[in-house]
């Protein structure tokens, strides 16, 4: 009897796994099979299911504009999560080792409240500013923008990394000759890579993804890649009058591709991160 709830309870973890990978990687191969067709296939009664052509990924590089706006998402994206890491290190580390617990849970407490609000509440404040400033429509305008919204995420994420980092060690440092900043950039920032690649991460995923500020906040110069793929399905880029569903689906995969290849590559820091105080000594 034993055995054979094991054996069903095997077999039922397999089907919800299938049931939600389906859920899930359906929309994904949706898109593969879009891209590889030609606009008559897309539109024909007869359903292909599997890909025809790849020359749809070649094409949507000749859309006029799209290469400039995908150029724009990388600088921003990179720009942003890197300044904003920067940023995120003393912060994180002043509350972890410069202030009293009391302080530093009521700070982080206050950095929910930038992480739970919604973008679309302050869509029209920035906008003031920005327009104030004159950055709208500009690459520098989302970068500081996506520097405000991560940066509370990023700070909240880091000093948990650097509060699980033993105070000896620091003091280790400072008995052999370091300075405090020399014990922090020598033995207690590298502990702390781990935390600072996973931030790395999420920020820029947050970053490359933004729609909404990009939507509002540009026009022509800084517009980026995800407001070009929209351009494509209401067939307004390069000139086009109808929706370029192929095209929008390549460079969909064009989009995704960077995202998913970091996501492989930082697999391992990922890992460490959802690990991390599992095990108590």
């Amino acid at each position: 009897m034993i055995r054979r709830r094991s054996w069903f309870g095997r077999v039922l973890t397999y089907l919800v796994v299938i049931v939600a990978l389906s859920f899930f990687l359906f929309p994904i191969y949706w898109l593969i099979r879009t891209s590889a067709l030609s606009l008559p296939q897309i539109y024909s009664i007869h359903v292909f299911w599997f890909p025809q052509t790849i020359k749809n990924y070649f094409a949507v590089w000749a859309v006029p504009g799209l290469p400039a706006d995908y150029a724009h998402s990388v600088i921003i994206a990179t720009v942003a999560t890197i300044a904003t890491i920067l940023m995120a290190i003393p912060v994180s580390f002043s509350l972890a080792r410069l202030s009293s617990r009391k302080s530093a849970v009521r700070y982080l407490d206050s950095l929910l409240l930038g992480i739970a609000l919604p973008p679309i509440v302050l869509i029209i404040p920035f906008y003031l500013i920005m327009s104030s400033l004159n950055l709208v429509d500009t690459i520098l305008g989302l970068i500081l923008i996506e520097m405000v919204f991560n940066l509370p995420f990023s700070v909240w994420l880091t000093y948990s990394f650097f509060k699980d980092i033993p105070l000896s060690i620091e003091e280790s440092g400072i008995i052999d000759g370091c300075s405090r900043l020399g014990a922090f950039l020598r033995l207690e920032l590298p502990l702390a890579v781990t935390g600072l690649a996973v931030a790395a991460i999420f920020v820029f995923i947050l970053s490359w993804n933004d729609f909404l500020f990009a939507l509002v906040l540009t026009r022509k110069n800084a517009v980026t890649a995800p407001i070009a793929i929209l351009d494509l399905i209401l067939g307004t880029e390069g000139g086009e009058t109808t929706p370029s569903w192929a095209l929008a689906s390549a460079a969909g995969i064009w989009f995704m591709l960077p995202v998913a290849v970091l996501t492989v590559f930082m697999n391992r820091y990922l890992a460490k991160a959802l690990t991390l105080g599992g095990v108590k000594e």
